[in-house]
């Protein structure tokens, strides 16, 4: 056996691992989208026969318009400021040229490469406390 083979082979184990821990969580919610909760606990792999009982159990607890509603107007309305704002900071980084706009630039890539992720506690906590506003659409376009 070759060494290209052996590190091809290496690759390939560790590409197919990689994707498996990638899909397996939405294997697991296709799954668990059609067991009964005692199956879920359980441990169940395969497909069950609850979709539909699943999906009306859901349709009674929440508005699901209103969740999709939300949804949609969150989507669609940060989509077309963020192509504004974008546009515009693009045009004003590309036609003027002085030494701050270097400065500027760092600065704004900075606060980009800080995920959500890091800030999304501080933020739900910070929101929480002071207005109240949990459960309001008003809320979402905050962040």
């Amino acid at each position: 056996m070759s060494k290209r083979t052996l590190t091809n082979g290496i690759m390939y184990l560790f590409l197919s691992v990689a994707a498996f821990i990638s899909l397996f969580p939405f294997y697991w919610m296709l799954v668990s989208s059609t067991n009964t909760t005692k199956d879920i606990n359980t441990g169940k792999f395969t497909f069950g026969d609850q979709l539909f009982a699943n999906l009306a159990r859901f349709a009674e607890q929440v508005d699901i318009w209103l969740i999709f509603g939300n949804t949609a107007k969150i989507a669609i309305l940060s989509t077309v400021f963020t192509l504004l704002i974008s546009s515009m900071a693009g045009y004003g980084f590309e036609i003027y040229k002085n030494k701050t706009r270097d400065r500027i630039y760092n600065a704004m890539l900075l606060t980009m490469m800080i995920p959500f992720a890091a800030m999304m506690i501080p933020l739900f906590t910070m929101m929480l406390k002071p207005t109240y506003w949990i459960r309001t659409l008003r809320l979402s376009f905050l962040r």
